[in-house]
């Protein structure tokens, strides 16, 4: 979702923006992202969204000038990952105050069309690029507001929020998880 007040929060997280990189002639987040200032749902092209770009750029809502995907932000995103190369968007998500650790700070895989699924390749590659971060990581195909929680594992996952440990090399993991979590 683009809103106003939400990239601060996001700059805090996951850093600044990767001073090399712009948007250039992708317009994904135009069509993906829900607009509540405009009212714009997800998945639907904006209205104001024109061949050249936005209609109303010199006057577009605060959260349109603020937002930015996670591939402007996170530099071991390659730059053929760009969303309209790609075909998948990175979205940041700050929740401080969620209930659930996994939510708090996470980053989700948006699929343009299709999903994982319809192409395992590109989701087995940026599995193993989210592996190497302690964050969790979620996949939601198109068209959906389904996320699949893709990074930790499941059994990491429920001991995380059980609070117990699984004997044996994964407590390391866990335990790893659990200080870039909760700290």
């Amino acid at each position: 979702m683009i809103e106003g007040g939400v990239e601060d929060r996001v700059a805090a997280a996951f850093g600044p923006l990767v001073a090399e990189r712009a948007c250039g002639g992708c317009t994904v987040c135009c069509t993906v992202c829900e607009i509540p200032d405009l009212p714009k749902p997800a998945d639907v092209a904006c209205q104001h969204l024109e061949p050249a770009g936005c209609g109303i750029y010199p006057d577009r809502p605060g959260g349109c000038r603020t937002f930015f995907c996670g591939w402007r932000r996170l530099p071991w995103l390659t730059n053929n990952l760009r969303p309209d190369r790609s075909g998948v968007m990175f979205t940041l998500e700050v929740r401080p105050d969620a209930p659930n650790p996994f939510d708090r700070r996470c980053i989700v895989a948006r699929w343009v069309r299709g999903g994982p699924d319809d192409d395992r390749a590109l989701a087995a590659r940026l599995l193993a690029l989210l592996r190497r971060r302690y964050t969790p990581a979620f996949f939601s195909a198109a068209g959906t507001r389904t996320m699949r929680l893709v990074h930790p594992s499941p059994a990491i996952y429920r001991h995380i929020l059980a609070g117990t440990m699984p004997g044996g090399a994964a407590d390391a993991e866990v335990l790893r998880w659990r200080q870039a979590l909760l700290g």
